[in-house]
C-alpha cells in the first residue's frame, strides 16, 4: 500500500478578499464576501420599550434622511394628524401605542414622499422606506450601495444589514408582506 509523506504538505490558508471584488455569481449560497461599505454610516437603534417602541416610522424616516430628526417635531406632527381627524387627545397616546404613529400620512403629507404598492419605483430610486407586516407592523429603510447591493436599515436591530441583489430585496419585501413603499422624487 502506498504511504503518503506528510512532510511536504503545506497547509492552505484562506485569504481575505481585500480587492473588494464581490463573488462573480449572485446565486452564490455561501457567506457573502462583499466589502461592507454601507450606503451611509448613520444608524439609530429604536428602544424596545416605552413610547418610542411605536415610533418605527420616525426611525425609518431618520435613516432615509441620513440624520436624526427633531423627535418633538415628529411627535407634534403625529398628534396633530390624529387631532385633525377628530380623535380625542386622551385617546391618541393609546392609539399610538397600539397601532403606531400613522407614518403613512406624515410621509405623504409633511415630507411629500410618493407612495406606491409596487416596490419598483423605490428600487429604481435607490432608496426607499417600506411599511411591512414584520413584527406585526414595522417600517424599514432600504438603500443601494455603490456596488449595487441592497442594505436594510431596521431600527430594531443593532446595525444595518446587507440583503444582496435586487431579487433578494424583492424576496425580503415579499416575506415581510410589504404593504407600501415611500420614496422621494
Amino acid at each position: 500500500m502506498f504511504k503518503h509523506d506528510n512532510s511536504q504538505i503545506v497547509p492552505t490558508q484562506r485569504t481575505k478578499n481585500t480587492a473588494g471584488i464581490p463573488p462573480s455569481s449572485d446565486s452564490f449560497n455561501g457567506p457573502l464576501s462583499l466589502p461592507k461599505e454601507k450606503p451611509q454610516d448613520f444608524f439609530l437603534k429604536q428602544p424596545h420599550s416605552g413610547e418610542q417602541k411605536s415610533y418605527c416610522g420616525y426611525y425609518a424616516l431618520c435613516h432615509y434622511m441620513g440624520k436624526e430628526l427633531d423627535l418633538n417635531d415628529f411627535r407634534d406632527t403625529v398628534y396633530k394628524q390624529y387631532v385633525d381627524i377628530g380623535l380625542p387627545e386622551d385617546e391618541i397616546r393609546q392609539l399610538i401605542a397600539e397601532i403606531g404613529t400613522g407614518m403613512e400620512g406624515i410621509a405623504t403629507g409633511k415630507y411629500n414622499f410618493i407612495e406606491s404598492k409596487d416596490p419598483t419605483p423605490g428600487i429604481d430610486s435607490g432608496k426607499f422606506m417600506a411599511a411591512t407586516n414584520r413584527y406585526s407592523g414595522h417600517w424599514l429603510t432600504y438603500m443601494r450601495d455603490k456596488l449595487g447591493k441592497w442594505w436594510e436599515y431596521d431600527s430594531w436591530k443593532n446595525r444595518p444589514t446587507i440583503i444582496g441583489n435586487e431579487q433578494k430585496l424583492r424576496n425580503q419585501l415579499q416575506t415581510d408582506q410589504m404593504t407600501n413603499i415611500y420614496y422621494a422624487d
